[in-house]
């Protein structure tokens, strides 16, 4: 096999590892604005997933990170769909199309999963309870303002800050219109 995405994805499916090896190590990156949400942000990258390639370990590790934070702010089923398709997409224009597939598949039927990890839920930043609904103009503010003072382990830090800021005034804006 001389595609290193498909050698990946071979060993991956091959030896079982699909839910076996965390992706990275836990985070616990904080902000440290005064209104904050009551859960700090953490990443594990990708989550019981590689990081990327042999060839380039940490190939698709940004696009992670922009899904655990993501998944970290909350919001509607609807806002979690778009972070899913958004993953696989990043994963996708990083150069591994095959294993994007496969990664939202995994978070589509992982969220079906009966056990849950506490710090990786959808919304995680309110609590620990899986939780559907419209952020409220404040939470989205302590949210926003927040993402200043957060280490983001990324290649561009700001680019995720302004994408993660878009996607949670669209969902706010949207909200107001429904």
């Amino acid at each position: 096999m001389k595609n290193p995405v498909r050698k990946t994805l071979f060993t991956v499916l091959a030896s079982g590892m699909l839910i076996g090896i965390p992706g990275g190590i836990p985070g616990g990156m904080t902000s440290s604005a005064a209104a904050e949400p009551p859960n700090p942000f953490g990443t594990d990258y990708c989550s019981l997933f590689f990081n990327g390639t042999p060839q380039a370990p940490d190939l698709w590790r940004d696009c992670c990170v922009e899904h655990d934070l993501t998944f970290w702010a909350g919001g509607t089923l609807q806002a979690r769909k778009r972070a899913d398709l958004k993953l696989e997409g990043c994963v996708c224009e990083a150069g591994a199309c095959e294993i994007a597939k496969l990664m939202y598949w995994g978070v589509k039927t992982g969220r079906l999963w009966p056990y849950k990890f506490k710090r990786q839920q959808w919304g995680n930043a309110w609590g620990t309870e899986l939780n559907y609904r419209k952020l409220t103009s404040e939470e989205v503010h302590q949210i926003y303002d927040g993402l200043g003072g957060l280490f983001l382990p990324v290649k561009d830090p700001e680019g995720l800050r302004e994408r993660l800021r878009a996607a949670l005034m669209k969902d706010l804006v949207e909200g107001t219109q429904g």
